[in-house]
């Protein structure tokens, strides 16, 4: 948060505008090392599968929410650019929307919606 914004927000970084998750997401390219030529090459391979593995709470979880047309019928799969529309329908949401909205089912998981989808995406 502070690299991001600038200053401490508390334990919550909701909401988010469109301009801070940009910037959340150049931070997370810079930081972050790049994955290995054999990762990378799997991933770009369209013969490949990505599982992932968690529950309610879990990174992919939430991506296959919001890649749904409802929250009630999570997808199994998505794709990038469908997290992207995922974190943009999520910008300026408090907490308590995210939660009201079904995209995490207690409030205190509310706060690592957006940090996950970055990090996904």
């Amino acid at each position: 948060q502070k690299e991001v914004r600038g200053a401490n927000v508390g334990d919550s970084v909701n909401p988010v505008g469109l301009e801070g998750v940009e910037a959340l997401v150049e931070w997370v390219r810079r930081e972050v090392k790049e994955a290995p030529a054999w990762m990378r090459d799997k991933i770009r391979d369209p013969a490949s599968s990505l599982v992932g593995i968690g529950d309610a709470y879990s990174i992919f979880h939430v991506a296959c929410l919001l890649a749904s047309e409802s929250v009630g019928e999570a997808r199994v799969s998505f794709r990038p650019e469908e997290v992207w529309a995922g974190l943009e329908r999520v910008c300026l949401k408090n907490d308590e929307e995210l939660l009201a909205e079904g995209y995490t089912r207690a409030v205190e998981r509310a706060r690592s919606v957006i940090p996950k989808l970055v990090l996904l995406y």
